[in-house]
């Protein structure tokens, strides 16, 4: 009974599929002028990412179809990716959102409504700006990334990192960064990106911290989310809102954590000695007649 169910459950699927591949159809994303290849190539990409979804049980409800468009004599080539998700309550298909390329620029179109999708040739027009609308923005990746690591200098600035005494510190988170946001620019996954560094905060005092990042290269949008320091024994997590609610900079943080070392070390010589006590007190009653 269950198998019955579920091969109608997975035909209303596939139907949902053929659905969206008429969409992308009037929307001409598969003429041929434009995308050389067969007719049913994006319904057999659609039915092939469908399967999987079952056949391998996977779990995650989102998939992403890439493909390309070829415009103006096919000098300009489109990379056009097409966000969808399975809602497995009612077993349909959506069309969430599309991103698209030419070049060094992008645009992203989220899609309250899978009819929402523009033509084909309205994309490649926006993206060369033969047609303009309000409501459609081009990001300029590499000019964002810029950016990005200007704003994360400035948060730098902010908690110290400068007036460390790490060599060629002026450049080295921004530099991981840089190369870390590069190689992810293409990726559509939102990303965790950790950066490791040990940090001299003076002739004396060190630190180990850990910068954690979220980026989101569809966007193109960067978070610093935490800096997680060890000094010590002691490793403790900061979340940036706490660093900047409470006006904490990393010597701050070291001075805190090497407060709480200090604790620490005099509960574990009291405990020592509290045996020692203890131990001594036995053997005096253990000697008595």
């Amino acid at each position: 009974m269950k198998n019955n169910q579920s091969t109608v459950e997975n035909t209303n699927l596939f139907q949902d599929g053929l659905k969206h591949y008429n969409l992308l159809l009037n929307k001409g994303y598969t003429q041929k002028q434009h995308f050389p290849y067969s007719e049913n190539f994006l319904l057999k990409k659609l039915q092939h990412k469908l399967i999987s979804k079952f056949t391998n049980n996977d779990p995650s409800p989102d998939f992403l179809i890439r493909i390309q468009g070829f415009f103006n004599n096919k000098e300009d080539e489109l990379n056009y990716n097409l966000f969808y998700s399975v809602n497995r309550t009612n077993n349909t298909l959506s069309l969430d959102s599309l991103v698209a390329e030419l070049n060094d620029k992008r645009i992203c179109y989220p899609l309250k409504d899978e009819n929402d999708l523009p033509p084909a040739i309205n994309v490649w027009k926006h993206l060369t700006n033969l047609l303009k609308e309000e409501r459609v923005h081009i990001i300029y990746p590499k000019e964002k990334i810029k950016l990005l690591l200007r704003e994360q200098d400035d948060i730098l600035k902010s908690i110290g990192y400068y007036k460390t005494f790490l060599d060629n510190r002026t450049f080295f988170i921004n530099r991981e960064l840089r190369t870390l946001l590069q190689s992810n620019l293409h990726e559509y996954e939102p990303k965790i990106l950790p950066i490791n560094i040990r940090l001299q905060l003076n002739s004396y005092d060190s630190i180990h911290c850990r910068f954690q990042y979220s980026f989101d290269p569809v966007h193109i949008k960067l978070t610093l989310e935490s800096i997680t320091a060890k000094s010590g024994v002691l490793e403790q997590e900061y979340p940036f809102e706490k660093i900047q609610s409470q006006n904490l900079n990393l010597q701050k943080i070291s001075d805190e954590l090497k407060q709480q070392n200090r604790l620490l070390n005099a509960q574990q010589i009291s405990k020592a000695s509290d045996r020692s006590g203890m131990k001594a007190m036995l053997k005096h009653l253990q000697k008595r007649p």
